[in-house]
């Protein structure tokens, strides 16, 4: 299948426009969480004041990559309406499947030169698989860890700092420190904003899955006021190694959730799955400065 920008399509949302090439689709629904992820991979390095690690960053970014593709392949939406993203992958299965493979090769040759990605990639592996498979049973049926009520956030999260940090932390001997894990505890603080900002664009998805998410079941005001609340939390968490990260990390998260609605959840915007990178560019500040 090919990857070239083509003429005019329905829309995501089914109205007639300029339909986004498959590559931009690509782009948005997948690279860029991987990228973000491999921004956190930076961001850990700057706030543990090691040198950035390219190898642990690319690792990052082939499973984060991998596992959104095959959650976009597996997703509630893949045989859904025309012009949604997911039928889109269904459409091009093959093509995304390679990816995908080339992502996990990726992710083996990283693991074999940082003995401690190996480790993160053997339980990123294991959480997909958890993540995404029917196993666990709930309520007459079985059901998907990703659709048990509220652990969809906190899952995600998780597997996040196993892939972004911790391997940061392990490979520079960090684990023991403090500052290590009050800064895993901001990146899931934060980054579960980043997840509510995705989970309110996929409400509709969610709830056709049965994925009992975050707006799924507090509704959209109510995930909107549980994201501040964790953005404060994550603030208070990121003062003790980095405070102008949690500041603008937060702030420009809050700034997503404050900025959300529903008509524009069809449209590709990247300043979402990319809002890690804001946390990188962050720290990347010389310590001391604006007074921080």
């Amino acid at each position: 299948m090919s990857f070239l920008p083509r003429g005019g399509r329905p829309m995501l949302d089914g109205t007639a426009g300029p339909r986004p090439s498959a590559l931009t689709l690509l782009a948005w629904t997948n690279v860029l969480m991987g990228l973000s992820a491999a921004s956190a991979t930076f961001a850990t390095c700057q706030v543990l004041g090691e040198k950035a690690d390219f190898i642990a960053a690319a690792f990052a970014f082939a499973v984060i990559t991998a596992m959104y593709t095959r959650d976009r392949l597996t997703g509630p939406d893949a045989e859904g309406a025309l012009g949604s993203r997911e039928a889109w992958m269904a459409r091009h299965h093959r093509a995304m499947r390679t990816w995908m493979g080339l992502c996990g090769l990726m992710a083996l040759v990283t693991a074999v030169l940082r003995p401690w990605c190996a480790l993160a990639l053997i339980l990123a592996w294991l959480s997909g698989r958890w993540y995404a498979k029917p196993w666990i049973p709930f309520r007459g049926r079985r059901v998907a860890l990703r659709q048990l009520p509220g652990l969809k956030v906190p899952y995600v999260v998780a597997v996040w700092v196993t892939v972004a940090v911790l391997p940061v932390a392990a490979g520079n001997d960090l684990l023991t420190l403090a500052s290590t894990w009050w800064w895993a505890l901001s990146v899931m603080l934060i980054g579960s904003v980043e997840v509510i900002n995705n989970d309110l664009r996929d409400v509709g998805a969610d709830r056709l899955d049965g994925t009992r998410s975050l707006p799924v079941l507090l509704g959209v005001a109510g995930a909107k006021r549980l994201g501040y609340a964790l953005v404060v939390l994550g603030l208070l968490a990121s003062a003790a190694v980095s405070p102008l990260v949690g500041v603008v990390w937060g702030g420009y998260a809050a700034a997503l959730l404050a900025c959300h609605r529903p008509e524009r959840d069809a449209r590709l915007r990247p300043w979402i799955e990319s809002q890690v990178a804001i946390a990188a560019l962050a720290a990347s500040v010389p310590v001391g400065a604006y007074g921080l």
